[in-house]
């Protein structure tokens, strides 16, 4: 508790560190008010973005399609339909974002990407 705090009879307070010092108030905040509060500050704090990236879709060797997101590591998902695969991988990198802001980790930028086919002669034995 610091020094210039002080409580009425019957009463405790215990240091807020969402709050800046100095500051006194009548009535303690509950936990999850700070919570909501600071939560509030940053998304004030914060724009929101829209990021875009390169996901490839593959039909699985049973039902279904795969799809993976080469500018995130691991960010990979599978769905019946094609329609439920994008649903679940827009999901996937959603949380995967959330995750490495939450780690306070760099957030991947994707640069150019290019697809392409190549043919390759191979000998099989029969």
């Amino acid at each position: 508790m610091s020094e210039d705090c002080e409580s009425k009879p019957g009463t405790s307070v215990t240091y807020d560190p969402w709050q800046p010092t100095g500051v006194n108030r009548s009535e303690p905040i509950l936990f999850s008010q700070r919570n909501a509060n600071s939560y509030n500050e940053v998304m004030k704090r914060t724009a929101p973005k829209t990021l875009s990236y390169s996901v490839f879709y593959e039909q699985d060797s049973g039902a279904g399609f795969v799809a993976f997101v080469p500018a995130l590591p691991g960010c990979h998902t599978q769905g019946e339909t094609l329609e439920e695969t994008e649903r679940n991988v827009k999901e996937a990198i959603a949380l995967y974002i959330e995750s490495l802001s939450a780690h306070r980790e760099p957030i991947p930028v994707e640069g150019p990407s290019f697809q392409g086919r190549v043919t390759v002669p191979v000998s099989i034995p029969a």
